[in-house]
């Protein structure tokens, strides 16, 4: 596809400098180069009815943008989802021959790989392949990546459940990860590693060489550890979402008050208890709120 409509594009070209070097060919240069624009143009649309899912009530496609698995409802709405897409491509990609529902977990600790298909066997009281798969809640952020993740680990669980083959990416896997994009060729090629890009909570950055270190929890100490390129300085940086927009840190006005006025409170009074200080703050501060707001 690529390499024919690049010919087509140099054909293009090549007419439209002719026709403007010789005299006298205005109108059938324009012509050609008309003609061969609306080729590139309906390549372009064939190729795009090719990647059209034809399995009636596929909900795969762009599946980020659904109301229902995107922004506050994604952690509310994930482990449906994972059910539905699991029950989906166990109907049109694996003819249903896949367990009615598959354990899926959630892990916690998994911070760069993506999923993980875990294959086993038992023996009593009847012999039967097992298999179990994870995906990560750190990297698998969205919609879309649940989506993808599930794919690639589900291919390893029908190599091993249908096919008794744990082969990694070998033959048995690529030929169920061929099968869900010829099935569904609206979806991105199901490939052998991911390429997301991981978003972290915290970030810390190194003042000489401006490299930067992602880490979901504030676990890294400044004053023990440098940058490992250049040995210089780390700083935290302020937050970030994942759009890039800063997060101004909320603090609630009791808390804020606390913070003015606790080292005054301790010191006026000798051998006062942390609990008694809390109460005379918090005593002290909505007598002020009612002063305030009568």
């Amino acid at each position: 596809m690529a390499v024919r409509l690049r010919y087509i594009l140099n054909m293009d070209s090549s007419s439209s400098s002719s026709s403007s070097s010789s005299s006298g060919s205005g109108s059938s240069g324009s012509s050609r180069s008309s003609a061969s624009s609306s080729t590139v143009t309906k390549l372009i649309q064939r190729e795009a009815r090719k990647r059209m899912c034809k399995v009636p009530g596929c909900f795969l496609n762009n599946i980020e943008k659904l109301k229902e698995y995107s922004g506050r409802n994604f952690k509310h709405n994930k482990e449906e989802l994972a059910q539905k897409i699991y029950a989906l491509l166990n109907h049109t990609v694996f003819d249903g021959k896949l367990p009615e529902k598959i354990e899926i977990i959630w892990n916690k600790k998994m911070l760069r790989t993506a999923g993980l298909c875990t294959t086993h066997e038992i023996q009593q009281p009847k012999r039967q392949r097992c298999a179990k798969i994870s995906i990560s809640l750190k990297v698998c952020d969205s919609a879309d990546r649940i989506r993808d993740t599930l794919i690639h680990e589900l291919c390893h669980a029908a190599s091993w459940l249908l096919d008794g083959i744990r082969d990694s990416h070998g033959i048995s896997w690529q030929y169920y990860a061929k099968k869900c994009n010829s099935v569904h060729p609206e979806l991105p090629k199901v490939t052998r590693c991911h390429n997301y890009t991981i978003h972290y909570k915290i970030y810390y950055e190194c003042m000489l060489c401006k490299y930067r270190i992602g880490r979901y929890t504030r676990s890294l100490n400044t004053e023990r550890f440098i940058c490992a390129r250049c040995k210089g300085h780390l700083v935290l940086l302020p937050l970030f979402r994942k759009d890039g927009t800063p997060i101004v840190p909320y603090v609630r006005p009791f808390a804020k008050y606390v913070q003015e006025n606790y080292r005054a409170v301790f010191n006026s009074t000798a051998g006062i208890s942390h609990g008694n200080v809390m109460k005379r703050l918090s005593k002290d501060y909505f007598a002020s709120k009612q002063k305030a707001n009568p």
